[in-house]
């Protein structure tokens, strides 16, 4: 009985390992993002549409402008805004959006190959003027150079990766697209109602073969959401990252790392492993549903102000998004590099710790321009 008992542990045991190795060969990249749409997506479109809207605002665009959804933060669709004395520069800004809620003018009929540049703030640059953002610059190239390009300004202000996910889920399809371009910013673990992350207990979570069964078992998956990551939670981060990068030892690399504890909240998260445990999924999220549509996917990450003009290459961020990238073949352009080489003031470059001059979107939109359209299927 104690023999037959032991075979039959022994040949479970075998049988289990052997699963293990066949789901990670099958499946190596196994993950769970569950993506919620909002459900009166068409309805509020429709009503934005039949009610073009126009407001004026001080210092930033707010309220009205804005629309929070159940799939997470949207710009109000048919808007003209003007915003006066723009907080990052005192100036005068105007932004208009179009049928979809992107900025720029009406979409119309697609003449030319189309893509759409998601991101946050850096992209839809609403302390710019239109014909200065990375989209209008590129599209500008492109046509100047007799190789049409349609490039759409997905960006929306003070969003992460998950909220951009949820809206290219819900307006993608509608779009035409060929194309689609992540504008990564060290930021983009911040969440958003349109994401659900799944994940299993602790002890389970390194098996793929066991994430692969427990997506098959309703109520087995735990949810990680908004509500689950607390203010503790978010402090261990930074506790790990203090420890890792000591801002009170002498050192060449001491006031460096203090900014990134001071700026944990913005881009110095993107130094926590534990922030990129949540980032990995949703990066290959995106990637499988660019491939379900057809879509080209091309990724570009942007660097915080302190990365430029610090003394030395502070680049692990960008190495981490490098190494996703390159596991699914994506094509990853990082300007990092070539901005520390212009020996400019940084003033030329930044107008805060990450929003980008005029001169500066012009500059990275040439070398996207460059980058980007010998990698371009048109």
């Amino acid at each position: 009985m104690f023999k037959k008992l032991l075979l039959l542990l022994v040949s479970t045991a075998v049988a289990l390992v052997l699963a293990e190795i066949g789901v990670r060969w099958w499946a190596p990249s196994h993950y769970f993002v569950t993506i919620h749409q909002d459900p009166d997506f068409e309805t509020r479109l429709a009503k934005e549409r039949a009610e073009p809207a126009a407001f004026t605002f001080e210092k930033a665009p707010g309220a009205g402008f804005f629309v929070r959804t159940p799939a997470g933060i949207r710009m109000r669709a048919n808007s003209e805004v003007v915003i006066e004395r723009h907080r990052l520069h005192g100036r005068e800004v105007r932004i208009r959006t179009n049928e979809w809620g992107l900025r720029g003018g009406p979409i119309g009929t697609k003449q030319h190959p189309r893509a759409l540049f998601l991101g946050d703030s850096i992209v839809v640059a609403e302390y710019l003027n239109e014909e200065d953002t990375l989209t209008a610059r590129v599209e500008a190239r492109a046509r100047a150079d007799g190789r049409p390009l349609e490039f759409l300004n997905g960006g929306v202000s003070a969003v992460g990766l998950q909220n951009e996910l949820a809206m290219l889920t819900e307006l993608g399809p509608h779009l035409n697209l060929d194309v689609v371009v992540l504008g990564f910013y060290l930021n983009d673990f911040q969440n958003s109602s349109g994401m659900r992350i799944w994940s299993l207990p602790k002890s389970l979570f390194g098996s793929q073969l066991a994430r692969l069964v427990a997506s098959r078992i309703p109520g087995v998956l735990q949810r990680n959401d908004e509500e689950a990551v607390s203010d503790t939670e978010v402090f261990a981060w930074l506790d790990a990252v203090e420890e890792r990068y000591p801002s009170n030892t002498p050192g060449p690399e001491q006031a460096f790392n203090r900014e990134i504890q001071r700026y944990f909240t913005d881009w110095g998260s993107s130094y926590s492993d534990a922030v990129w445990l949540r980032l990995d999924p949703l990066l290959r999220q995106l990637a499988d549903l660019c491939e379900q549509h057809d879509w080209q996917l091309l990724w570009v990450v942007f660097p915080c102000s302190y990365q430029v003009t610090n003394e030395s290459l502070r680049d692990e961020p960008q190495r981490k998004l490098a190494a996703i990238a390159a596991d699914l073949g994506i094509p990853l352009f990082d300007p990092l590099v070539r901005l520390r080489a212009l020996e400019w003031p940084a003033e030329e470059l930044f107008l805060d710790q990450c929003h980008h001059t005029a001169r500066g979107s012009r500059v990275i939109a040439d070398w996207l321009y460059e980058w980007l359209d010998p990698r371009i299927v048109r």
